[in-house]
């Protein structure tokens, strides 16, 4: 493999986890606002959720800061 497909790869893999944190997120918004009566519990899951994208983001923001320094 060379570092293109490893870009290639990792942008995929960035795409998928964003999407799949998105349609997560849209998810918990409409149950909360459907059942009401559990709402602390979905705003416990959205605020993980949005966490969850911070850590994930990370990995590739650090990789993008290596990548640009050692070039």
């Amino acid at each position: 493999m060379d570092t293109s497909q490893i870009d290639q790869l990792s942008s995929y893999l960035q795409i998928a986890i964003n999407s799949g944190l998105a349609m997560r997120a849209i998810y918990i918004f409409l149950k909360l606002t459907h059942e009401s009566d559990e709402a602390p519990q979905y705003k416990k899951r959205l605020k993980n959720t949005v966490v969850f994208a911070v850590i994930a983001q990370l990995p590739f923001l650090i990789e993008n800061i290596i990548v640009s320094y050692l070039t």
